[in-house]
């Protein structure tokens, strides 16, 4: 008699951990790039990268499981759904929302919310630093504070500050990525 060897897996799923990683850092170097250089993140970048990685998960991996197709459609609808209430907002570009997207689609459902807690963090971190370059911390604070407290209606609007947001998403991306293949 044969042994088992468990479940059967499609012949090229170990490869597809790989192949979404260069996806992933090829997509987020050139958005990097181009947003600090344009302010843009471009679609012939975002689509191409979200289409590929699921291409990846259908192709090599099938439907189930954490690398299938269906864990990157998840991924990818969690990662535009988290963007799109700001963008609709104002606050950042639909170039940063599908950007998201495609990192949820080349990171899949599970690995698509650390990968957004961690880019808030680098939101939150790079703002700071941003206003600190500017000096506006305290003018800032002291606005946040007056609007959130109803103390008083700031006199005039404050002036906004261009972030070009793509910056934390690559930043925290790339974190989550470190730490859980430093987790292995």
């Amino acid at each position: 008699m044969g042994r088992s060897r468990g479940p059967w897996r499609p012949p090229l799923a170990d490869l597809a951990p790989a192949f979404l990683i260069v996806l992933l850092a090829a997509g987020l170097g050139i958005s990097l790039v181009t947003d600090l250089r344009s302010r843009l993140i471009l679609d012939v970048v975002t689509w191409p990268m979200l289409g590929l990685s699921l291409a990846v998960r259908g192709a090599l991996v099938g439907w189930d499981g954490p690398m299938g197709l269906c864990s990157g459609l998840l991924g990818a609808a969690v990662g535009l759904a988290v963007f799109l209430i700001p963008a609709w907002r104002g606050g950042i570009g639909f170039g940063d929302v599908k950007l998201a997207g495609a990192v949820g689609a080349a990171l899949g459902f599970e690995r698509i919310w650390a990968a957004l807690f961690w880019i808030a963090i680098a939101g939150g971190v790079f703002a700071f630093a941003v206003m600190a370059w500017q000096g506006s911390i305290r003018r800032t604070l002291r606005s946040t504070a007056s609007m959130l407290l109803r103390i008083r209606a700031p006199a005039a609007a404050p002036e906004r500050v261009f972030l070009p947001y793509g910056v934390a998403i690559v930043a925290g991306t790339a974190a989550s990525v470190v730490i859980e293949v430093a987790s292995w």
